[in-house]
């Protein structure tokens, strides 16, 4: 029996939360407008933490640590949503990860 865990993570809430529901464009806009660079890069770092510990059978595919420059935070997104792309095909979705906001449970 799979056990529920909960991860704080504003960023992921939000993020898994709303897709599927708004187009990747849209997304990108909201998340670079409300979250840093540094925010986007933390939160990839987690999804792809998250789902190594799952030890699946398939490899997710493999997303570099992005240096400072330019298009940064574009690449950024976009790796966040080719982690959880490439892991929701596979995979269907997470099934024992909810990302929770801090004030979910106020």
């Amino acid at each position: 029996m799979a056990t529920d865990v909960f991860v704080l993570n504003s960023l992921l809430c939000f993020f898994q939360n709303k897709c599927g529901k708004y187009n990747q464009k849209v997304l990108e806009t909201i998340l670079s407008d409300f979250y840093s660079t540094e925010d986007i890069a933390a939160a990839k770092s987690q999804l792809m933490q998250d789902i190594d510990k799952m030890k699946l059978s398939a490899k997710r595919p493999h997303i570099p640590q992005r240096r400072d420059n330019e298009a940064r935070l574009s690449r950024e997104l976009d790796d966040l949503f080719t982690t959880l792309d490439g892991h929701n095909q596979q995979h269907r979705h997470f099934h024992t990860r909810h990302f929770t906001d801090r004030s979910a449970g106020s």
